[in-house]
């Protein structure tokens, strides 16, 4: 089976065990084809402290967070905690649900589905948990880690490296991966969902495991990770609300806090924060903080393709919908920042001056910028992609006219129609992500018209047809279907950026 089989796998694996602990769903057939993944994880892992409170009651604290959410548990839980010392506080990864307090501004709440690590490890967030699965064993001491479409296993005997070759589900719950060796010797683990513990190891995992070599068999106990290039969404997102003149930023963390901002033309800032978490369509955002007091609302956001997007948010028990749907885009809002005389990623450069448009004419950069740089690789950290090896054109030219110069890339990601551009905008610390443009020939022209206070782009297709490209207060658009057909510019009367010759830059 492929690596990609192999992943989607571990993917549906994980709704499958939460699955196996609810009692309103149906259980998992035997055998199942395991080559269709869910639209996305509904699994989430949940890492931080958990606490046993004065009042009886339990807090959790996310890794990096100070939110503190209200935490509930069966007493099965809670009897093993009391076998465990009855400790005041354990880091925890857990998988469950988030919910809104029935309180106004009250602390999120999280209901506990399944426990994958427990352990008095006050460190424990900084454990490392980007794999699939991983069990360990004792007499003797072994540890199987499953990642990708492999795993190593280790025991005092040496190591031996497996290939995922297939997968059964049993109807008790019980999964079974088959694994082979390089050499071509079989083996398969078998794991169960149900709290284990390893002797005089005072932690708790939540599986029981199998490993069986042969004639070897091993028992021990495993955890569930999390594949991070798998399963989390782009951290950062953003849009436009056109009714209320504002950019939407959304900022979602791998601890599942979310800060949702509108920043507005004109008027204060508007901060929600809060937690997020996966549903069957997209993700659900859960705010119980409004520019730092009380609220209660959600909104459920729709994946569609590489977008989210909601039509309303849930407000008092009913639905209010939005003026106009609300769509987010992976990336950070174009926000202007206020010219100051500091030092920026340009170098020691003076409190910047709006000058009148002067038409130039621009050859891309022979060396490299390495603020460019690092602003592109954030780029395909964020896509989530790797940009090892990439190659572009660069030059930089101000926009906006804020003093400071954006930077324009040319991708070597052509076809017939044109290529892929990407804009980022200048600031007094390094670049940010603009917009992409695909389907652009070069020569890209700079108009002395603005739209939204940027300038206006006059570009080229394929089929030799010019368009006009206009700011809409948040990007530009991203093909010419959305640009405005335009007569052939007169010479001299616009800036021309040529992007030709042999001058490609690569990525390290």
């Amino acid at each position: 089976m492929t690596a990609r089989l192999f992943i989607l796998f571990l993917m549906l694996t994980g709704s499958l065990l939460l699955t196996a602990c609810s009692q309103s769903a149906p259980p998992a057939p035997a055998n199942a084809d395991l080559t269709t993944a869910p639209p996305l994880p509904t699994a989430a892992l949940f890492r931080g402290q958990l606490s046993r409170l004065s009042n009886g009651e339990a807090a959790f604290t996310p890794c990096s967070s100070k939110q503190q959410w209200r935490f509930n548990a069966d007493p099965a839980f809670w009897q093993r905690w009391q076998q465990m010392g009855n400790p005041t506080e354990l880091y925890a990864e857990l998988e469950g649900t988030l919910a809104l307090s029935t309180q106004r501004g009250g602390a999120i709440e999280l209901t506990l589905q399944r426990v994958d690590h427990l352990s008095p490890d006050t460190q424990g967030c900084q454990r490392d948990t980007d794999f699939a699965f991983h069990a360990v064993g004792q007499q003797p001491a072994w540890t199987l880690t499953l990642q990708g479409s492999s795993g190593l296993f280790s025991s005092p005997a040496g190591s031996s490296s497996y290939r995922f070759t297939g997968s059964q589900v049993q109807e008790s719950g019980e999964l079974i991966l088959q694994l082979s060796t390089l050499e071509g010797e079989a083996a398969s683990l078998s794991y169960v969902p149900t709290l284990c513990q390893q002797p005089d190891i005072n932690q708790i995992w939540g599986y029981k495991v199998t490993l069986v070599q042969g004639e070897n068999r091993l028992e021990g106990c495993g955890e569930r990770g999390r594949p991070l290039a798998a399963v989390l969404p782009a951290p950062d997102w953003y849009g436009l609300a056109s009714s209320m003149k504002a950019q939407v930023g959304l900022t979602l963390s791998p601890e599942h806090l979310a800060e949702l901002n509108y920043y507005r033309d004109s008027g204060p800032q508007i901060t929600y924060q809060g937690a997020w978490e996966y549903t069957e369509q997209g993700i659900i955002l859960l705010f119980n903080a409004r520019n730092g007091r009380a609220a209660s609302e959600s909104i459920p956001l729709q994946r569609q393709g590489e977008s989210l997007s909601a039509d309303y948010r849930l407000l008092n028990g009913g639905k209010a919908y939005f003026d106009e749907p609300l769509v987010l885009q992976p990336g950070t809002p174009a926000l202007p920042l206020p010219p100051q005389a500091q030092t920026s990623a340009h170098g020691d450069l003076p409190t910047p001056t709006q000058a009148a448009f002067t038409p130039v004419v621009l050859q891309p950069m022979s060396q490299p910028d390495s603020a460019i740089q690092l602003a592109l690789q954030d780029y395909f950290r964020i896509n989530q992609s790797s940009a090892t090896g990439v190659q572009y054109r660069a030059l930089t030219q101000d926009l906006n006219e804020d003093g400071y110069p954006d930077a324009i890339l040319q991708m070597n990601w052509c076809d017939k129609t044109g290529c892929v551009w990407l804009l980022f905008q200048g600031s007094l610390d390094g670049y940010r992500f603009l917009s992409r443009l695909e389907g652009i020939q070069s020569p890209l022209l700079i108009a002395p018209e603005r739209s939204q206070g940027w300038h206006d782009l006059v570009v080229q297709s394929g089929f030799q047809q010019w368009a006009t490209l206009a700011f809409d207060g948040v990007s530009y658009p991203t093909t010419l279907a959305a640009a405005k057909p335009v007569d052939p510019p007169a010479s001299n009367s616009h800036s021309e950026l040529r992007f030709d010759g042999s001058n490609w830059l690569t990525l390290p």
